[in-house]
């Protein structure tokens, strides 16, 4: 590391790590929001809450 550039190079693997995460973390959240919207609700086979028996 030269002390003219400080800690260039940790900061801009820090920098492609942030953008990598948030690009990982956009998409599954839009494969989460195309599932909900084609699927219209609840996955098929699972029990609605208000559902279940409890006696």
């Amino acid at each position: 590391m030269s002390r003219r550039n400080g800690d260039r190079a940790r900061f801009q693997k820090d920098r492609k790590r942030k953008m990598r995460r948030r690009q990982r973390t956009r998409a599954l959240l839009a494969t989460a929001r195309e599932q909900t919207t084609a699927g219209a609700g609840a996955p098929a086979g699972t029990i609605a809450p208000h559902a279940v028996d409890r006696t």
